[in-house]
């Protein structure tokens, strides 16, 4: 039980890792959107200041401690927890950092791992979705409209970091920020309701088993 005592902890401080960044921003966002680092120097606002680490370093905990810690709290063996767990962190990093130069190989490689998850996700979806009924097969349905609209979220950032590099697209609109982050704000309500639907879907499905059918929870090993 002490394992999922850690995950729980870890989630409530992932959270309110999250929340401190959240308030943070609201609070510090008006001024940064109207001044600039100079005038914004050696006051709470500034670029780098003891705020805006915290505000960091909420993110970062937001991003990492509440997936390790559902992992931690819903496994039994953790050897791969941490790894699993520190990939958001690891790739959130990666896209801040580093900034190699603009090289169509590799976001073309971007893409196609991108396009052939997506089949693997169709595909496999196609193989199970017949198990189930009710409610869980609506909240696999809702799931993969998300999935497909974070895929068109894809191609639209793709058409935004592509075509001021490509001298026959240059010239063409790009989307705007606005709407990609409609897009994806849309795709991830679809996934959480998704995933809302699955989870009453099974609690109904469970609750009319008869007793002696229904899972019993695990409580884990140390």
């Amino acid at each position: 039980m002490k394992r999922q005592k850690i995950g729980k902890i870890s989630i409530w401080i992932g959270a309110f890792g999250f929340l401190t960044f959240v308030v943070l921003t609201v609070f510090q966002g008006p001024m940064q959107r109207t001044h600039t680092a100079e005038e914004l120097a050696g006051t709470i606002y500034g670029i780098w200041g003891a705020l805006w680490w915290i505000r960091m370093m909420g993110v970062g905990l937001g991003m990492m401690l509440p997936v390790i810690g559902v992992l931690l709290a819903t496994s039994e063996k953790g050897s791969y927890v941490w790894l699993l767990g520190l990939l958001p962190m690891i790739s959130l990093e990666a896209g801040m950092f580093w900034h190699p130069p603009y090289m169509p190989p590799l976001l073309g490689l971007g893409g196609v791992i991108i396009a052939a998850s997506y089949i693997g996700i169709l595909w496999a979806w196609t193989r199970r979705n017949t198990a189930f009924e009710g409610l869980t097969r609506t909240g696999k349905q809702v799931q993969l409209v998300g999935y497909t609209v974070l895929v068109g979220t894809a191609l639209l950032l793709c058409m935004v970091f592509g075509n001021p590099n490509v001298l026959a697209l240059a010239n063409e609109p790009v989307p705007g920020v606005q709407g990609i982050n409609s897009s994806l704000a849309i795709g991830m309500l679809l996934l959480f309701v998704g995933h809302y639907l699955e989870v009453r879907g099974s609690e109904e499905a469970t609750a009319s088993q008869p007793a002696k059918l229904r899972p019993q929870p695990s409580g884990g090993q140390d």
